[in-house]
C-alpha cells in the first residue's frame, strides 16, 4: 500500500543483473585461487571487485561479465557438443551454468581443467581477449558496456543517405541495462513506453514514449520526450 508512482518507475529503471552479479562472485572467489595471468586479464577482476553492480552505460564490469557468461557456456559445451554452438538456443543458460558450477558437477568440466574456479578463470581470459574487437579500440578506457550495445531510432526516410540520417535519425546512444534486467536493453529489444497509472488518484499517473507524438522531424514534438524516456 505504501508504493508510489515514483517508486514504480524506479522499479522500472532498475538496471541490475542478478545473472552478473552471479558470476561476478564467482570469478572473484576463483581468481584467488588462480590469479589472472594476463594484464587485461587482471584489469578485469579488479573491475570486478570494485563493481556496484549496476549495469550503467559505462559499466566496465557489466561488459566482462556479459562477455565471460558465453565464452564459459561455451567453454563447458563445446567438449560434448562441438566447437560450432551457432545452431543451438540457450534461453535457460544461466541456470544451467548455477547448476553446474554451484553444484560442483564435474561430469561438465572441460578437459584439461582441474575445477570449474580454473574453467572460470580461463573463461575471464578469453573473454578479455574479445574485447578490443567488441569495443573497436584496444584501450581499457572503452571498455564501456553501452557503446556494445548502441541506440539509434531509425526515422524511415533516415537511411535514404548519410545526410538524411544525420537530420532525421536520433542517436547513436549508449544504453543502459541488459537483456536480463527490468529495464532489458539489447541491440534490438528496448521498453517503447512507461506508464504508471496511481488508480486511486488518476491525475498523478505518468506516461512517456521513446521519442514523441510527431514523425516530422523538425517538430519541436518529434523528439521532446527522448530526454525523459532515456534517462
Amino acid at each position: 500500500k505504501s508504493f508510489t508512482v515514483a517508486d514504480m518507475l524506479r522499479i522500472q529503471m532498475d538496471i541490475h543483473p542478478l545473472d552478473d552479479e552471479w558470476l561476478r562472485e564467482r570469478l572473484i572467489a576463483a581468481a584467488k585461487e588462480y590469479p589472472p595471468h594476463s594484464p587485461d586479464a587482471q584489469y578485469a577482476a579488479e573491475e570486478l571487485r570494485t563493481w556496484n553492480g549496476e549495469a550503467t552505460a559505462g559499466s566496465t564490469a557489466t561488459l566482462v561479465c556479459e562477455l565471460t557468461r558465453p565464452a564459459l557456456l561455451h567453454r563447458i559445451l563445446a567438449p560434448k557438443l562441438g566447437d560450432d554452438l551457432a545452431g543451438y538456443r540457450c534461453p535457460m543458460s544461466t541456470v544451467f551454468l548455477q547448476n553446474v558450477i554451484d553444484n560442483n558437477l564435474e561430469r561438465w568440466l572441460p578437459p584439461g581443467d582441474h575445477d570449474f574456479n580454473q574453467t572460470l578463470m580461463k573463461s575471464l581470459e578469453e573473454a578479455v581477449r574479445q574485447i578490443p574487437r567488441v569495443v573497436g579500440i584496444d584501450n581499457r578506457n572503452s571498455w564501456e558496456w553501452g557503446n556494445t550495445i548502441p541506440l539509434t531510432f531509425r526515422h524511415p526516410f533516415g537511411g535514404a543517405s548519410r545526410l538524411l540520417g544525420w537530420l532525421l535519425n536520433v542517436g547513436p546512444f549508449p544504453q543502459s541495462g541488459t537483456e536480463s534486467t527490468i529495464k532489458r536493453a539489447t541491440r534490438a529489444v528496448g521498453p517503447s513506453m512507461r506508464m504508471v497509472v496511481d488508480l486511486d488518484n488518476l491525475d498523478r499517473s505518468v506516461q512517456n514514449i521513446t521519442l514523441g507524438e510527431s514523425g516530422q522531424a523538425f517538430s519541436p514534438y518529434y523528439k521532446d520526450q527522448f530526454e525523459a524516456w532515456y534517462h
